[in-house]
């Protein structure tokens, strides 16, 4: 294998240009976020009222508003777990019930008595 020259200089390597670097997630965590929020003229008056009914700037009522909002999306995702899909014995009863409803009530019994016999032999 050759030898390279003493003043052979390593050309430059880079980096994974799909990972971020360190100057670059110090400067995101740095960056303000800026939300803006689109009113119509009436929305924006009855803001403003508001405001000055509570002696505070219309960015802090909004600010507040949209604080109190996602504290209760918070409580009611902890309030209210979701429920387990039904089993398919209560599907099966439902069904039943449906076609009860539809048809006169002596076709749903014989059709019930029909089923039984069948989950019996």
């Amino acid at each position: 294998m050759p030898k390279l020259p003493a003043n052979y200089v390593k050309a430059p390597s880079f980096d994974n240009p799909l990972r971020a670097t360190s100057t670059l997630k110090a400067g995101v965590t740095d960056m303000e976020r800026t939300l803006q929020l689109v009113l119509d003229e009436a929305t924006w008056s009855a803001l403003k009222a508001a405001s000055e009914a509570e002696g505070i700037a219309a960015e802090a009522l909004v600010l507040r508003a949209l604080e109190r909002h996602l504290a209760l999306i918070d409580q009611n995702a902890i309030a209210a777990p979701p429920e387990p899909p039904p089993s398919k014995r209560a599907q099966l009863l439902d069904q039943l019930y449906d076609q009860f409803v539809r048809r006169s009530w002596l076709q749903c019994v014989m059709t019930m008595r029909a089923i039984l016999r069948e989950s019996r032999a």
